[in-house]
């Protein structure tokens, strides 16, 4: 990229930038452009070669959101093996801990117990970030700690399909969100992560939307899945588990529901 006549090939490029411009005289697409290069030049290796001020002085640099080069080398998984920074924060109050979390770059020697309470503006834990990343700790048992919307980290993980086999279902498969009511069950099914013992199909939000019609939405049911019993199931505005199965593209579902007389073929073909 070139910013001010000067083109930014390398990291060199970057640093004679750096020494002689201010970046917050730059525009901000220019800015995030600029950091982003940083971001991609740098890797582990890189970084620790750098004198410590000058390493400290790029990880802190940040654009008009505050999102720092940290939040961005720990998207790719590029920080230094020395970085303890991990409670800065963007303007949403996401700290770097969140986003290496998200994207599963969190490093062994984390230190979990100081770090992973820490909360974004949405009270998200770096435990609910490590839910959706997949790199918990093998020791968490904290499911049930929640956001201000009261989604868990066990709701996360499930919508994440990053479920432990040792997690406790009957423990914390019934826990509800503070906003729509679904339960951990719910999420699973969404991520086509449910148990093979699951039998709960009925069970439903605070919309009357089963685990079935989740499931059903994404091609999860199993095949032995009882539509006799649980496909004329209904949410609160009237759509059933064959509606859901429809929107998924699930012609045999639709057929059946045709065959009893319930046919809603035209309107999800108009829908698709």
């Amino acid at each position: 990229m070139n910013i001010k006549g000067i083109e930014i090939n390398t990291l060199n490029d970057a640093l004679f930038f750096l020494e002689n411009h201010e970046l917050e005289a730059l525009p901000e697409y220019k800015k995030n452009l600029f950091l982003l290069n940083i971001a991609c030049f740098l890797d582990r290796h890189v970084w620790e070669t750098l004198p410590q001020e000058q390493r400290d002085g790029l990880l802190t640099l940040k654009n008009s959101s505050s999102v720092t080069l940290a939040h961005m080398a720990a998207e790719q998984g590029t920080l230094p093996e020395s970085f303890n920074r991990w409670d800065l924060v963007d303007n949403k109050n996401k700290t770097v801990a969140h986003v290496a979390a998200e994207h599963g770059n969190i490093p062994r020697d984390f230190d979990w117990e100081r770090h992973g309470p820490m909360l974004d503006n949405k009270g998200r834990t770096v435990y609910h970030s490590a839910a959706e990343g997949g790199c918990l700790p093998e020791w968490f048992d904290g499911w049930d700690i929640a956001d201000e919307d009261g989604f868990t980290v066990a709701h996360f993980v499930a919508y994440h399909n990053n479920i432990p086999g040792n997690f406790d279902w009957e423990r914390y498969g019934m826990m509800r969100d503070g906003k729509y009511g679904e339960t951990v069950y719910h999420e699973a099914a969404y991520s086509k992560g449910l148990p093979e013992w699951f039998h709960g199909w009925d069970i439903a939000d605070n919309n009357g939307k089963t685990v079935a019609h989740n499931a059903a939405l994404r091609r999860a049911l199993p095949r032995d899945f009882d539509w006799e019993r649980y496909g004329l199931m209904r949410d609160n505005e009237g759509r059933t588990v064959y509606h859901f199965a429809g929107y998924s593209k699930r012609y045999i579902a639709v057929k059946r529901l045709k065959h009893r007389g319930q046919s809603i073929l035209k309107r999800i073909k108009g829908m698709m």
